[in-house]
């Protein structure tokens, strides 16, 4: 890895927020889990995907989502924000 990579990376280690940049915009939750909203952990228990989105991301970037067109949504968005929780959250 370059040096330059290893910058990026530990900053991005560092900052407490996972941030994906999707059509244009940046999506931005908490890394650590244990910092996700009480409301969106309750919403995944119970199997609501869109609700989970609303508390994890907030009113403003989840309206930002509900105007996207829900191919976008479904085939770019949902695999961007797996990924990232899978590889950048921690807890």
């Amino acid at each position: 890895m370059s040096k330059k990579s290893e910058d990026v990376d530990a900053k991005a280690v560092d900052s407490p927020l996972v941030t994906i940049e999707f059509n244009g915009r940046d999506f931005s939750f908490p890394r650590d889990r244990r910092n996700w909203p009480t409301g969106a952990l309750y919403a995944i228990s119970k199997d609501e995907s869109m609700e989970f989105l609303r508390w994890l991301f907030g009113d403003e970037q989840f309206d930002a989502l509900l105007h996207t067109p829900q191919g976008l949504l479904v085939d770019e968005f949902m695999p961007a924000f797996n990924k990232a929780v899978e590889s950048e959250c921690v807890n």
